[in-house]
């Protein structure tokens, strides 16, 4: 498990960084009772787009969310921040979340739906280019 996360509130257009623990209470208590938009046909979906990747398929294609920045210099520093993010994926760390995920752990499933989507937007965008 990692020590530390960053928390975007995208109302405020803030960034906060703190311990993964506290920040990880701080989500379950702001979403106590939401339960998980995924249904399980649709986590089973995701767990098996994540399986069935390579590690340098999942490394291309990342975990971690790009924040857009109107400055050029922080779009830069932020890009080089998020490819030396996605250099982390390991297949452990894979596996990790999808285990956590299995147990309910409420970032884990949001980081397998979001990476779930961004499997599904590059495959469709390599089949309109192949169609081209």
């Amino acid at each position: 498990m990692p020590e530390h996360a960053i928390l975007c509130n995208t109302v405020r257009h803030k960034m906060y960084v703190g311990a993964y623990k506290e920040i990880d209470y701080f989500l379950l208590q702001q979403h106590p009772h939401e339960p998980s938009q995924l249904t399980a046909q649709e986590f089973e979906e995701a767990v098996k787009a994540v399986e069935s990747m390579t590690l340098e398929q999942m490394q291309r294609l990342g975990m971690f969310e790009i924040f857009g920045n109107t400055n050029p210099q922080a779009r830069q520093a932020t890009a080089e921040l998020v490819q030396w993010l996605d250099q982390q994926i390991t297949e452990e760390l894979i596996q990790q979340y999808i285990q956590l995920a299995n147990r309910g752990n409420w970032t884990a499933v949001m980081a397998l739906d979001t990476l779930k989507r961004r499997i599904s937007e590059t495959r469709k965008y390599h089949q309109q280019l192949e169609s081209n």
